[in-house]
């Protein structure tokens, strides 16, 4: 057996074992989990402890896995943005070909409009700012 495989089935069994208690209670601290692994709240359950000390495992540790979870599920959600995003630009030009196809122009424009407002490719809106300014001196009013 390679000298960290070992490290890599324990690495894996106490990352389940996060995520489990991390999926079942959200709001479940980082202490807590440390000593649900350590079998202070499981009766008769098998302890999960570090194999190198025999101890339960540090806060460091579990930081560590709740990091990484976190990441892998940012990772997921943007996956599935992406693909959400590609299947509705597939969608919009679909409809974006029948409208002109159909010579519906104002159908084609709406399509496109919510094309380019999707990608972020819209133009900002310009606002117009009316009305004099005032200046007052010495109690004299006078508008530029």
């Amino acid at each position: 057996m390679p000298r960290n495989e070992g490290d890599a089935i324990g690495r894996e069994l106490r990352q389940q074992w996060v995520a489990s208690l991390l999926a079942a209670r959200p709001r479940i601290t980082q202490r807590e989990i440390c000593s649900f692994l350590a079998g202070e709240h499981r009766q008769g359950a098998p302890r999960i402890v570090n194999p190198r000390t025999s101890k339960p495992y540090a806060l460091g540790t579990i930081n560590a896995d709740v990091q990484q979870l976190r990441q892998e599920y940012r990772d997921k959600r943007d996956e599935s943005r992406d693909e959400w995003i590609g299947k509705l630009l597939l969608l919009y030009e679909e409809l974006l070909r029948k409208a002109m196809g159909a010579g519906d122009l104002s159908e084609a424009r709406h399509v496109a409009k919510a094309m380019r407002e999707m990608l972020g490719l819209d133009a900002p809106t310009k606002l117009e700012h009316g009305g004099g300014i005032v200046v007052k001196w010495d109690n004299a009013d006078s508008t530029d």
